[in-house]
């Protein structure tokens, strides 16, 4: 075993070796654990906020329609079937003022629950 002397002539008289008091371990070790505590709670809030690849998918598909609705001119009623996702479609002329046309559309899966909706006005300038 060294002694305490035999450690300094190694390490020279003048070197010092710093110490952390245990005050400041626990100061670290709580910081650390409180980080820690926030990113695990806003990981779980983002897995539990139910936004999923077909939420996404749905969303793209009624965009989608929408801007084929306007294209075509096809101001009518209408259900699809995408993937497994039933778009419906309803088209109506808004507040009675021609050409201006109230469009909703909504995104439902296999088991009738809604997965986007959308709705806004068209005004048909031609």
């Amino acid at each position: 075993m060294c002694s305490i002397k035999e450690k300094k002539k190694r390490l020279g008289n003048n070197t010092q070796l710093k110490a952390s008091s245990v005050l400041e371990v626990v100061t670290s070790l709580i910081i650390i654990t409180i980080i820690f505590g926030l990113f695990a709670s806003i990981y779980v809030k983002i897995v539990q906020s139910g936004y999923t690849l077909s939420h996404a998918k749905a969303n793209s598909l009624l965009t989608l329609e929408s801007l084929d609705t306007k294209k075509n001119k096809s101001f009518f009623n209408e259900t699809k079937v995408i993937d497994n996702i039933t778009i419906i479609k309803r088209v109506e002329i808004y507040q009675g003022i021609d050409r201006l046309f109230k469009i909703d559309l909504e995104a439902q899966n296999n088991d009738k629950k809604l997965l986007a909706r959308r709705k806004e006005l068209f005004l048909d300038e031609e």
